[in-house]
């Protein structure tokens, strides 16, 4: 990476060491971080001794970037600088004159503080972590990350809470903040697990995971193999698990690609009644649909795409399939969420690179892009209250922030089998012209003479204020 005084004022730099640089992927799909390697770097170049794993999908390029740990970048108020050579602690007091002898300056060194491990043949059991303070844990994205599954994340397995093969472990009421990695980490072999009433806050990656291990392969056999493939019939996931009336904001601090919860190879898991805000990317990430049944219910959402975009508040990555047993497939099923996209969401929900069977519905989405989602071969993701592909989206109230040409975008020359099934829904706009607004480059009502479909939906101007609130109202609480 080549650098001089006109992109950091305060090169060269004396010693490099220990140096870290942060760097945005393009897109802001994710931030990487590196150790700068002292031995090869110059006064105008970085060579990097390790880093650039904390996403799956890499990039040749990079956008903004920050460094840290620099003697010379020791410049604003509350920074500091260990030399570890020296071991002098220099400070940036924030006071006038030097700091009191009673101030107590302290380095963690934990990166995990309560640990419960066991497997699914002895697990550890009947355990309850509640009323408790946990801070002040050490930062994890320089320690080795992993993909869980097909999507875009990759993810270190630590937590503040560590649970790996645990029965009935239930962890509630207890305060979280200033944890510079993932607060609450829940991986492999986990039933009855229960996560309710927390306030997690000010952490450096997600609030909570849940990754399971499936099997399958057998190559490449210099690798450990026995937690990737397509098989997830042993069981050895998180399935089940509550999580209920949780308190979370201000995460991300440091890893940009993290969410109030993450979920991989995970299923049949409760959210509910949770409020969460103030995050650098989606609210809510599935990786992948191994196995379905969970269920996202009454939660309340804003704040969250704060510094990326290209995505949704809820976003879903379906690349890999998997086998699971079950009798009968179960939708993931989104409900009566209270979602606010304020900053740089392109739809409420992202069913992003082939998301297939969601059952999303009775939802109040402000402000989002764009509805229903289907890409990559997407399919089965319905929209409602609110065959083909056998995507839906009927019985919605869709007001539009501007007049638009059509109020929605699928392949109108394919097949009419592949159209998403579309009818009775609402689309209120500034103009409530119904000459212009329409599917497939035609009005509206033309669009439903010629083709007999799209029935029963129709344009209308804006509701007022008190009218949006008061449907709105009856929507959630009703």
């Amino acid at each position: 990476m080549q650098y001089g005084p006109d992109i950091l004022p305060h090169s060269p730099y004396g010693n490099v060491s220990g140096g870290v640089i942060h760097v945005w992927r393009p897109k802001h799909w994710a931030s990487w971080m590196f150790i700068i390697d002292e031995k090869t770097s110059t006064n105008t170049t970085f060579q990097f001794e390790k880093g650039g794993f904390q996403d799956a999908r890499g990039n040749n390029n990079g956008q903004e970037f920050y460094v840290e740990n620099l003697f010379e970048e020791l410049d604003m108020e509350t920074e500091w600088y260990f030399n570890t050579s020296t071991r002098i602690l220099y400070y940036y007091n924030n006071k006038t004159g030097p700091p009191l002898p009673s101030d107590d300056m302290e380095a963690c060194n934990l990166k995990v503080l309560i640990s419960l491990i066991g497997n699914m043949s002895n697990p550890v059991s009947n355990v309850t972590i509640r009323g408790i303070v946990l801070e002040n844990t050490q930062y994890t994205y320089l320690d080795p990350h992993g993909m869980p599954s097909g999507g875009d994340w990759a993810l270190q397995r630590t937590g503040a809470i560590y649970l790996d093969g645990t029965w009935n472990v239930s962890i509630s009421n207890n305060e979280m903040t200033r944890l510079d990695g993932i607060a609450i980490s829940v991986n492999r072999y986990n039933r009855l697990t229960v996560i309710a009433r927390n306030e997690i806050a000010w952490t450096g990656d997600s609030a909570i995971t849940l990754w399971g291990d499936t099997n399958g392969i057998t190559f490449p056999s210099s690798m450990d193999t026995s937690t990737m493939g397509w098989d997830g019939t042993d069981g050895n996931q998180p399935r089940g698990v509550q999580i209920i009336q949780n308190y979370v904001h201000e995460l991300g601090i440091w890893e940009k690609q993290s969410s109030f919860l993450f979920q991989g190879k995970s299923c049949q898991n409760v959210i509910a009644y949770n409020i969460f805000y103030n995050g650098p990317r989606a609210g809510i990430n599935f990786n992948d649909g191994f196995g379905g049944g969970s269920l996202i219910f009454k939660n309340l959402l804003f704040n969250t795409c704060r510094e990326s975009g290209d995505h949704g508040l809820h976003l879903f990555f379906f690349i890999l399939f998997f086998l699971f047993r079950n009798y009968f497939f179960c939708y993931d099923e989104i409900s009566f969420n209270f979602v606010i996209a304020n900053y740089n969401s392109q739809e409420a929900v992202d069913n992003d690179d082939g998301s297939c069977y969601f059952w999303t519905h009775h939802n109040f989405f402000v402000y989002a892009s764009n509805g229903l989602k289907g890409d990559y071969g997407g399919h089965d993701n319905r929209h409602a209250q609110y065959p083909g592909y056998n995507d839906a989206y009927f019985n919605n109230t869709v007001v539009l922030r501007v007049d638009l040409d059509e109020y929605g975008i699928f392949s109108c020359g394919s097949e009419m089998s592949a159209w998403p099934i579309l009818g009775n829904n609402v689309i209120s706009s500034p103009s409530g012209n119904t000459s212009e607004i329409g599917l497939c480059d035609l009005p509206l009502k033309q669009f439903q003479t010629e083709y007999n479909y799209d029935l029963g939906s129709i344009v209308e101007n804006w509701p007022s204020d008190e009218q949006l609130l008061s449907g709105a109202t009856q929507l959630l609480f009703s």
